[in-house]
């Protein structure tokens, strides 16, 4: 009797087991089933329930759904089943989604912000909106106005849009009372959370230097919507100085000396200052004349204007007097020195030295020339570590100067100019081979130029970047791995010009293989652990997807630290209709955004050393976070600076010391791990003012 007692139940378990895999079709698919024996618990509820809602079976959906719901009540992105087997687990949001397609919109309303207030997730928002959006169309809600709509410049105001770096930050702002739709930049879509009734974009866009109208629209649940633009003028030119009377270098015997000259700006000169005396200030004159009585002392006397723009471009330009007896032998040999590109003029108070004029003349580089403080030499190719190049110099002629350009970029002449210096920033990529090209032309039609060859080197701290391997691992079919793998690499590469380096999938191959992972593996908190034994990358990103109903897919991204084990962040998309490219697209942007976000690049410096620990000034308002990494850089060459006026003409080069990771984070403060060194830094130590920049 026990023994057909026993039998009659294991036959209730397979009848059990069998009814859950039998399941109902629609269109020769079968919903309704689950993988492996249905034994009745609350996962597998879930798992069925799931299946029906996919095939749009949504009564049987919601039976199951809330079977699942006594078993166990929250929603949660890893639910421990059995051993250490997690598994996504939704089913509030899967019965506020049953509860949509059902029309019951307050129910659905119900179960999505009870799912929302557990585990955030994009399809909770998602089918929020879609009911914010029937609510709409059924006359139960009505939309007051379209979104508002704000746009600035980080760090200044609202109509200062003239900025001196191609690398612009933008913020965006939109409010909307029933909720965001869309936000376009430049016609390009910004990824929006759903339900939100405000947003904040902020990003940084390359631009070349001109005048760039910035398209933003944003759209609101009722389909109204609201343009604007944003115009910001890159300007990395500054200002031309000329200076009219006295052309120096010069000798006189007077004890003071009346200087006069303009600047000129084709987006407005802000100031011209002498040393640290401001000789005049414009809110943006296009020119701006400066006159200064200059008190000279016995010997040699040395001045330097300096002309800023309304971007906040320099330009500078010494001025040289020797106060003094042009007999004397001091004298000649201060002319001799700084006649040999300058030019010599003697003051008309003076009597001239015939012979000595004469010497000048011959050894100026004729009546119409270019000097070029930086690039400083004429030639034919050279290198340069920098993205950056700044050419600065001065043109000087006999008579008035008619006209010169940089790049074929025409400048604004002062009229009765004989000397103008100039300077300006021009871009220049590793390995790009620019040519650089100034012109000038005087009154008189001569003409003169000046060209040279500049091969642009990688920036030495450039191969310190984040190193990012994308894996696809569980869900979806073939067509839909392949598609994943090959964009996310292809928008994470692309993502603000290089911010990360993006391994070749054959590379993480090997490691999955070598640590024998399994699709299981990626919920289990102890899987991190395990990629710390392998590192060809110093995050992983894998991504998983789940088919929902209508041909919708559900993504979830991990962002795993090679290092530590850490799982650093988590991120989720929904592409509502997987068939339509657009939104597909669109949701691995938003995943590419994601990443720039959680992982910035950001620079800083150690502000803190205390025995073996360290501390940077960065901290959880600056995006940092625990087992992020910071590379320790030091000065490997000096900055160069013109002798003559102090201006930096190329910035110092900074090199890796070696990299430490984040082992605790406040708001502005982040305390280092140890210190792994760079070849031949294997005896460096951290210094308090070190800049450091994040990995």
């Amino acid at each position: 009797m026990r023994i057909r007692r026993r039998w009659v139940a294991i036959g209730a378990l397979l009848l059990v087991g069998c009814a859950g895999q039998t399941g109902l079709e629609r269109e020769g698919a079968a919903y309704g089933v689950t993988q492996g024996v249905f034994h009745g618990r609350w996962w597998n509820y879930y798992e069925r329930g799931v299946s029906y809602g996919e095939g749009q079976f949504f009564a049987e959906a919601e039976a199951d759904l809330q079977k699942a719901l006594q078993g166990r009540s929250a929603d949660t992105w890893a639910a421990r089943t059995y051993g250490m087997h997690f598994v996504p687990y939704f089913p509030n949001r899967e019965l506020g989604v049953v509860c949509y397609h059902q029309d019951r919109l307050d129910d659905a309303e119900r179960y999505l912000r009870a799912s929302l207030e557990q585990a955030d997730s994009e399809r909770a928002r998602h089918y929020l909106d879609l009911i914010t959006k029937r609510r709409i169309e059924q006359g139960i809600l009505s939309d007051g106005a379209a979104p508002a709509l704000t746009s600035s410049i980080f760090g200044m105001g609202s109509d200062m849009h003239i900025v001196a770096d191609r690398i612009v930050p933008v913020r965006v702002e939109v409010e909307d009372d029933l909720g965001v739709a869309g936000l376009s930049v430049n016609g390009a879509p910004i990824g929006i959370r759903g339900n939100t009734d405000a947003f904040e974009y902020k990003s940084s866009l390359a631009l070349p230097e001109g005048t760039h109208a910035i398209a933003i629209s944003a759209s609101d649940l009722a389909g109204k919507e609201t343009e604007a633009e944003m115009n910001i003028v890159v300007d990395l030119t500054g200002p031309a100085i000329a200076i009219l009377d006295p052309a120096p270098p010069l000798v006189t015997t007077a004890f003071s000396l009346r200087l006069r000259g303009a600047a000129a700006d084709a987006n407005g000169v802000a100031e011209v200052r002498l040393g640290d005396t401001v000789l005049a200030q414009s809110a943006g004159a296009a020119q701006l004349e400066f006159t200064s009585d200059l008190p000279l002392v016995a010997g040699e006397n040395h001045f330097v204007l300096a002309a800023r723009d309304m971007a906040g471009n320099e330009t500078f330009a010494p001025v040289d007097v020797l106060c003094g007896e042009p007999h004397a032998a001091v004298s000649r040999r201060w002319l001799e020195q700084a006649r040999g590109e300058a030019g010599v003029q003697v003051a008309s108070a003076v009597d001239a030295i015939p012979g000595l004029l004469a010497g000048a003349a011959e050894e100026q580089q004729g009546p119409l020339s270019i000097h070029m403080k930086f690039p400083n030499a004429r030639v034919d190719t050279a290198s340069y570590r920098k993205n950056e190049l700044r050419v600065a110099g001065w043109v000087a002629a006999e008579v008035d100067l008619r006209s010169f350009a940089i790049q074929g970029d025409s400048f604004p002449v002062v009229p009765g100019a004989k000397r103008v210096d100039f300077s300006r920033r021009i871009p220049i990529e590793a390995h790009e081979t620019k040519e650089l090209h100034v012109a000038a032309e005087d009154t008189q039609g001569r003409k003169e130029e000046w060209s040279a060859k500049i091969t642009g080197k990688p920036v030495m701290l450039d191969e310190y970047r984040m190193k990012v391997a994308v894996q696809y691992v569980q869900g979806g079919d073939e067509a839909v791995e392949s598609y994943l793998q090959s964009m996310l690499v292809s928008k994470l590469a692309s993502v603000e010009e290089g911010r990360f380096e993006v391994l070749e999938r054959a590379q993480l191959e090997a490691v999955l293989q070598e640590l024998q992972l399994s699709t299981s593996d990626l919920a289990d908190p102890r899987f991190a652990s395990k990629l710390g034994k392998v590192k060809p990358a110093d995050v992983f990103l894998f991504a998983e997807a789940y088919p929902r109903e209508a041909g919708g897919i559900e993504l979830l991204v991990r962002a795993i630290g090679a290092d530590n084990g850490l799982v650093l962040d988590t991120y989720d998309v929904f592409v509502g209709d997987w068939n339509d490219a657009d939104q597909r697209e669109e949701r691995v942007n938003e995943i590419a955004g994601w990443m720039a976000r959680t992982f910035p690049r950001v620079p800083g410096a150690v502000d803190r050393v205390a025995g073996n620990n360290a501390w940077v000034n960065l901290g959880v308002e600056e995006g940092i976070r625990k087992g992020m990494k910071v590379v320790l850089a030091y000065e490997a060459a000096p900055e160069e600076r013109d002798p003559a006026t102090g201006e930096v003409l190329e910035d110092a080069l900074y090199d890796a010391m070696g990299w430490a990771p984040i082992d605790g984070v406040d708001a502005e403060r982040s305390k280092l791990g140890p210190l792994a060194p760079a070849l031949n830094h294997e005896d460096a130590t951290i210094a308090e003012g070190q800049p450091v920049f994040t990995m």
